[in-house]
């Protein structure tokens, strides 16, 4: 087996066996899905000698949150991304919070797909499949993929290994990262009226729990008050 990085382009379909989609939400060789669910993002490169390298900041939004993350020799990335909130605000509140001034050095923006595999499909077209954020390997609530991003490309690479079809590696998506299912579900609900969001909560409350308590909640009561925050 060989592998090849290659440039998104339609020719490639034609021109390798395999084709892995990992553009991420563009999807550039899988079809394109109707109601898709992004969550827009934002990032600076900034220059500061006021932070700790040595430490991460974050502070979470409604579907997301805003980051600082240290990348050596007093420079920071610092973004944001929500689904709900304006990623620039987030931005915004965190800079006020730490009192902290900044020289920006440049700026991207991009987006997120929040859809799970199960509702990313189709994960396997033709000779293509998808992996990592063109299928929605994502934490719904933040964002974040990195980690389920590289365990899909794991998945994928041992189906390839050991010769398994490529539908198979589908089903294997879909049933590894179902666990994402009630969270998008979540997610999306927070976007909808206040009833449909409580109709959800009481549906799916032991995720929830799951969630607060990943966001440092120890205690029942710590627990009700990230879950005020969704509201």
């Amino acid at each position: 087996m060989k592998i090849i990085w290659a440039e998104a382009s339609k020719e490639i379909t034609e021109k390798y066996d395999l084709v892995v989609d990992a553009t991420g939400w563009r999807r550039s060789f899988l079809p394109k899905l109707e109601n898709d669910f992004l969550m827009p993002t934002i990032e600076y490169v900034v220059k500061t000698k006021d932070l700790d390298e040595d430490t991460i900041y974050i502070r979470f939004g409604k579907v997301g949150y805003a980051w600082l993350f240290p990348i050596g020799d007093n420079y920071w990335h610092l973004g944001a991304g929500d689904a709900i909130l304006n990623p620039i605000s987030l931005v915004k509140k965190l800079l006020k919070e730490m009192s902290l001034k900044t020289k920006i050095l440049c700026f991207c923006k991009s987006a997120i797909r929040l859809k799970p595999p199960m509702f990313s499909k189709p994960i396997r077209y033709g000779n293509v499949v998808g992996c990592g954020e063109s299928i929605g390997t994502v934490f719904p609530v933040t964002g974040e993929g990195i980690i389920p991003s590289m365990k899909s490309a794991l998945i994928l690479s041992n189906i390839l290994v050991n010769n398994r079809s490529l539908d198979y590696y589908e089903q294997t998506i879909v049933r590894k990262f179902r666990w994402l299912n009630q969270l998008f579900e979540i997610a999306y609900s927070l976007t909808g009226s206040g009833l449909k969001l409580v109709c959800t909560l009481v549906k799916n409350y032991k995720s929830i729990f799951k969630y607060a308590k990943r966001l440092g909640a120890a205690s029942l009561v710590n627990v009700v008050k990230v879950l005020s925050k969704l509201f």
